[in-house]
């Protein structure tokens, strides 16, 4: 006999939005700046309970894209987009038949298309996740780290080099620089190599450097560009409704030549992204990246960012 029985059934409006007030309750104290969470469609709704008051509801969308878009280099072609909300003292097993039951709905994905990612984004603090999602087959890919307190004290290393503003002359060293970002990241497992790369790369960040919300800084040494950073100013982008803290900036990407490595040229560059945030009069910045990456982990934790969302992937076999 089972202790404390899991059991399932129709959800109403009214259940819905009381499970969702106090996800959101429960999320706020265990981590202040994540967003709250919006009531997910209902359709293709699951909803689990158990006998001790905990409750999970969960859905999920599916994102396709062309092998030639712009959208491809970020990820799989097929993406299913899990959505979540747990309430309750101790949510993980119900959390984890959820998970289950919508991995069952979403299968069988044809076994011809390899080119498919099942998605789920939580907050990096509520660890109650871990072991369920590890359990089904999925693995923490992306963190989301956030800096509030963007005018802290400057060490002395970070500014070392001259930073200035990138123009039009600097895109193919750029395309160039982000392309070799991009397959580190292919190399690390986090992003698939697309044929066309470079082509979508150099087309964005020719658009970048004319748009008004974002911005590239190249540091140089020497006379010569070493590295660059790319940001962007709030602009009312979809990574700004990931955190309750407002107005919020985004860091798209950090570079820097492997033989200017070790000199603060990252650091000098931050504290140059950090200046133009602050004076746009920003709260706090965000970014991404891999969980696993040995280099960008270290480097944005001493920059005073600390992980707020980790994306979890499955991808089936």
């Amino acid at each position: 006999m089972i202790d404390n029985p899991l059991s399932t059934r129709v959800i109403d409006v009214t259940e819905l939005t009381e499970l969702v007030s106090a996800h959101n309750d429960r999320m706020q104290h265990i981590d202040a700046r994540t967003a709250s969470g919006q009531k997910p469609s209902q359709q293709h709704t699951l909803y689990v309970q158990d006998e001790s008051g905990n409750h999970a509801v969960g859905t999920y969308k599916q994102l396709h894209f062309g092998a030639d878009s712009y959208e491809a280099i970020w990820g799989a072609l097929h993406r299913y987009i899990l959505d979540v909300r747990v309430a309750g003292p101790a949510p993980a097993r119900v959390f984890g038949e959820v998970v289950e039951q919508l991995l069952s709905d979403i299968q069988p994905i044809p076994s011809s298309d390899h080119d498919v990612a099942l998605l789920l984004t939580w907050p990096s603090r509520d660890i109650m996740c871990a072991a369920p999602l590890l359990r089904l087959g999925f693995a923490p890919v992306t963190s989301l780290v956030m800096r509030t307190a963007l005018a802290g004290r400057r060490d002395d290393q970070a500014t070392r080099h001259r930073v200035r503003p990138a123009g039009l002359d600097d895109v193919d060293w750029l395309t160039d620089r982000a392309e070799r970002l991009h397959q580190f990241e292919v190399q690390l497992g986090a992003l698939p190599d697309r044929a066309n790369l470079r082509t979508h790369l150099l087309a964005e960040l020719t658009l970048v450097l004319g748009s008004e919300t974002d911005f590239v800084l190249v540091a140089e040494s020497a006379s010569r560009p070493v590295g660059f950073i790319h940001g962007q100013l709030p602009h009312n982008a979809w990574i700004e409704s990931q955190t309750s803290v407002g107005p919020s900036g985004y860091l798209s990407r950090l570079y820097v030549d492997p033989e200017a490595r070790g000199q603060s040229v990252g650091r000098s560059l931050i504290a140059a992204a950090h200046d133009v945030l602050n004076k746009n009069a920003i709260r706090a910045a965000m970014l991404h990246h891999t969980v696993h990456n040995p280099l960008a982990g270290p480097l944005w934790a001493e920059a005073g960012y600390r992980p707020m969302l980790t994306t979890w992937r499955r991808t089936p076999q």
